[in-house]
């Protein structure tokens, strides 16, 4: 059992990005055909956005790389915010990641949305 939660730090007005690569125990392409979707969210439960998931590694009998990104975060509130990965195969079956705390950070340096 895992007693620590993942985090990350992230700043508001940048790219979110990130990639995840699945635990060694799973073998090459398990979840190849599984649908990927994650959304950040409040600790309240509060929907933030909703995260473009994808696998990045989509070759046949990879798949073991997700791919997260949302391009514009300039609304994203400072704080701390949560996300999981789900993954949903072809027949229903739903399972999700760990959850990983985000603490989203002010940023400097602003373009021209000040």
């Amino acid at each position: 059992m895992h007693t620590h939660t993942p985090t990350h730090t992230h700043k508001r007005g940048d790219t979110f990005f990130l990639l995840l690569q699945l635990p060694a125990r799973f073998p090459d392409g398990l979840f190849a055909d599984w649908a990927v979707t994650s959304q950040l969210r409040t600790v309240r439960g509060q929907l933030i956005d909703n995260i473009t998931a994808a696998w990045a590694d989509p070759v046949p009998g990879t798949a073991r790389v997700i791919s997260l990104r949302c391009t514009d975060t300039r609304e994203w509130p400072v704080g701390q915010a949560e996300f999981d990965v789900q993954l949903t195969g072809p027949d229903g079956f739903v399972v999700s990641t760990r959850t990983v705390t985000v603490y989203i950070t002010r940023d400097a340096t602003r373009h021209a949305y000040s």
